[in-house]
């Protein structure tokens, strides 16, 4: 015969249930870390404050209507360097096909007995830095004509040599008689054309250091004055070396 079981009490009760220990360290970290958290947040905040207002320790900043207001040109700063139109050396009047107008062309006209055609007046220039030419042809409306050829180069022996070269090469056509001129420059000639049966050419050519310089006309000498002509020439070749005397070196 069984008994059912019956569970076993113990005459001194229950035994007490140990209590559950927390860990305090853990919970103590966790604190800390969020104090850590919020504190960097705050200092941030302070930081970014400081900047606004102080300028922060990387100097001050500048906001974008500051930016535009700065950068925006004055008068007294031009953005772009004012160009000139004095040519470059000294006193030099410049490589342009307007200086051909200034020159006083009345004696030619006294000369030839006739006015220059301002439809038949041909002129072109050219230049590179304080180096260029210049050249200027008139012509009266009988076509009588007068050329003013000015060349500035770096190198004063090469317009001396090249001057030279080109007395030797009219010497030797034949067709133009050639002496030296010696009134102006380093060196020069003047050439006259032989051949004189429908007009004559009288060219005056000089190279003052690194300034080559021509004057030139064409007239007849039966009816025109040829030393006239050659002083109108010779006056035109001065006027014509003062205007690019800045440029001698």
């Amino acid at each position: 015969m069984s008994y059912p079981s019956q569970p076993y009490t113990s005459p001194y009760g229950q035994p007490p249930t140990p209590p559950r220990q927390t860990n305090l360290w853990l919970v103590g970290s966790a604190v800390i870390v969020v104090l850590i958290v919020i504190m960097t947040v705050v200092l941030v905040i302070l930081q970014r404050s400081d900047d606004s207002t102080e300028g922060g320790s990387g100097g001050p900043s500048t906001s974008a209507e500051e930016s535009a207001t700065e950068e925006e040109p004055t008068e007294e700063e031009p953005t772009e360097e004012e160009p000139t139109d004095d040519g470059g050396g000294g006193d030099a009047t410049g490589f342009s096909e307007d200086i051909c107008t200034t020159y006083d062309l009345s004696t030619f006209e006294e000369v030839l007995g006739d006015e220059i055609d301002p439809d038949q007046t041909y002129t072109s220039a050219s230049s590179s830095g304080e180096t260029g030419s210049v050249s200027c042809n008139f012509y009266t409306k009988d076509y009588w004509s007068l050329r003013l050829y000015v060349d500035v180069t770096d190198d004063p022996e090469f317009n001396i040599g090249w001057v030279e070269d080109e007395q030797v090469s009219q010497a030797e056509d034949g067709t133009y008689e050639v002496t030296d001129y010696t009134a102006l420059g380093d060196t020069g000639y003047m050439a006259k054309s032989t051949d004189t049966s429908s007009y004559q050419t009288i060219l005056i050519n000089v190279a003052v250091a690194n300034i080559e310089l021509e004057a030139e006309a064409s007239i007849d000498p039966a009816v025109h004055d040829a030393d006239a002509a050659v002083a109108m020439l010779e006056d035109l070749l001065s006027e014509l070396y003062v205007s690019f005397a800045g440029y001698e070196m």
